[in-house]
Formats: structure tokens, sequence, C-alpha cells
């Protein structure tokens, strides 16, 4: 069903972005070093 694989991303991405602020420059921070190499 289409509908399914729409929402279950949508509902991820929100997570991530509910962590992300959580962890805020610290997770900056651990992951730029990492991009950079």
């Amino acid at each position: 069903i289409p509908e399914t694989m729409f929402l279950i991303p949508t509902f991820f991405r929100e997570n991530v972005c509910a962590l992300a602020q959580d962890h805020g420059l610290n997770s900056l921070i651990f992951y730029e070093p990492t991009e950079n190499l």
C-alpha cells in the first residue's frame, strides 16, 4: 500500500529530527569530523 510506504518514512524522519534536536550541537561536533574524513 503506497500510503504505508509514505507514512513510515515520514514518521521515521520526525523521530530523527527529534533526536537531533535533543542531542543539539553534540551530534554536530561528533559527525562533522567523520564526514570530513
